[in-house]
């Protein structure tokens, strides 16, 4: 079962315990996540959470009970943390391996089995139940981001166009250091000559060339 610590383990160990006696751990994780989720987003929900009559809300008995209790104690900052707590040891008792791929458009069916064979062979081994959930971002432009939980995987478009352009800009650099080097070098010999201001003069108008075309 996942780490618990601290206000908000003690209270997810209760409710695990209860939920899973009672067979209703999926209805209570949705719950949890609805929650989690709403108190995230809505300053408004956040801010009369503890006035809110359960009763209206759609969530089961047991979580009814479990929130009410929580305001009752006090200890209401902790529900958000509960939720996730409650998500981990689920999917741990579950043996559930979650994976969250992003990409530029919704994939149809084909593209989602295939994503989904080529994910199961190399992040869900030993018989692990594999739940793949896809979201769309068009800003990738294309290919994928996957979240495998401990690691990103982003093999976008938009990643490797940044990646070139990084690249781009940083030899582009190298070569103005280079050539401004260079142009330093042949300053320092024709130092003291005749010429020596007009030379001077064609030195800085190409740095400043350099420095357009790498954009400073």
């Amino acid at each position: 079962m996942a780490n618990l610590r601290g206000v908000a383990g003690k209270y997810t160990r209760v409710l695990l315990m209860r939920s899973f006696e009672l067979g209703c751990e999926e209805d209570v994780r949705r719950d949890l996540a609805e929650f989690d989720d709403t108190l995230k987003r809505s300053l408004t929900f956040r801010t009369n959470f503890g006035h809110l009559d359960m009763s209206l809300l759609p969530i089961h008995d047991v979580t009814r009970v479990f929130v009410e209790e929580l305001r009752k104690n006090k200890h209401s900052k902790h529900l958000r943390q509960i939720a996730k707590d409650f998500e981990r040891s689920v999917r741990e008792v579950n043996n559930e391996k979650h994976i969250t791929v992003t990409t530029a458009k919704e994939l149809s069916e084909e593209e989602f089995n295939k994503v989904y064979d080529d994910l199961a062979k190399t992040h869900a081994p030993d018989g692990q139940e594999l739940i793949v959930t896809t979201e769309v971002d068009p800003s990738i432009i294309g290919g994928m981001v996957v979240d495998t939980g401990e690691a990103m995987i982003d093999i976008s478009v938009s990643a490797i166009l940044d990646r070139w352009g990084n690249a781009l800009k940083a030899g582009l650099r190298a070569e103005s250091d280079a050539r401004s080097q260079m142009l330093q070098r042949e300053i320092n010999k024709t130092s003291g000559k005749t010429g020596n201001a007009e030379y001077l003069a064609k030195v800085e108008e190409g740095v400043k060339e350099l420095e357009k075309q790498v954009g400073w």
